[in-house]
């Protein structure tokens, strides 16, 4: 590989690994449910939001998946939450 390539591979390797590390890690969480059931309602989440991001071909749209996955885990009482960091 030539030097001058090399420089913008660098740079934007740094620059992906950068945004990696500033994104807020999130989890999703319920005051009155075991981990148990959390687990549960999660994969009955995952499940359903498959189903009904299915196409008429059968390949699942990405999109439509997560925000039938959130909607789920909002109809049952979650909410998102960032992770604190330790320093």
């Amino acid at each position: 590989m030539r030097i001058g390539l090399l420089i913008p591979v660098v740079l934007l390797v740094g620059l992906g690994l950068a945004a990696c590390a500033t994104r807020a890690r999130k989890q999703w969480v319920h005051l009155e449910r075991s981990a148990a059931e959390m687990t549960l309602d999660r994969s009955t989440c995952e499940l359903q939001a498959e189903t009904g991001a299915r196409n008429m071909l059968g390949a699942i749209e990405e999109n439509k998946k997560a925000k039938l996955f959130r909607q789920c885990m909002q109809d049952r009482g979650y909410r998102l939450e960032a992770l604190e960091t330790q320093p």
